[in-house]
């Protein structure tokens, strides 16, 4: 129990380093093309930092798909410790269609790491108002995100 406090710190102390958790330009694994992550700064995002042999990190990633259909929340994945090819094949197999980036060695050194997947971070107006490691239902995730941003109680 006091790694995942440890983990969940670690991510949260770091925003000093950059003016913005979207501060950043990160190979889409997509389309392999090079994308500014401010793009995506009109509304909440859901991050789930993800790595290839991860299930639970499919799963996380389907769920975080359903919610943004409930919710005004752009979900997006970052992957890590895996080739592009692997992460590439972790989105085929997980159905989503959101955007999804190679996580750069620059963004890890600025959160501070990421110890264990799934991590999920909520990033309101450029800052991470949460950070929750491990699968989360949408029912949990829902009161993560700020307040406006989904209408109604729907189950997932």
């Amino acid at each position: 129990m006091r790694f995942l406090v440890v983990a969940v710190f670690a991510l949260a102390c770091s925003d000093d380093v950059r003016a913005s958790w979207l501060d950043y330009s990160l190979k889409n694994l997509r389309s392999s093309q090079t994308e500014s992550l401010l793009a995506y700064a009109q509304q909440p995002v859901a991050v789930v930092f993800f790595e290839p042999r991860c299930r639970w990190c499919l799963k996380q990633m389907r769920v975080l798909e359903a919610l943004s259909e409930q919710c005004r929340v752009q979900p997006m994945a970052i992957g890590l410790n895996g080739s592009v090819r692997d992460l590439r094949e972790v989105l085929g197999r997980s159905g989503t269609v959101f955007p999804a980036f190679m996580a750069s060695s620059r963004l890890l050194a600025d959160i501070g790491g990421v110890p264990a997947t799934p991590i999920t971070v909520v990033i309101a107006d450029g800052a991470q108002t949460k950070a929750v490691r491990g699968f989360r239902s949408a029912d949990d995730l829902r009161p993560l995100l700020p307040q406006a941003s989904c209408s109604g109680d729907s189950a997932d």
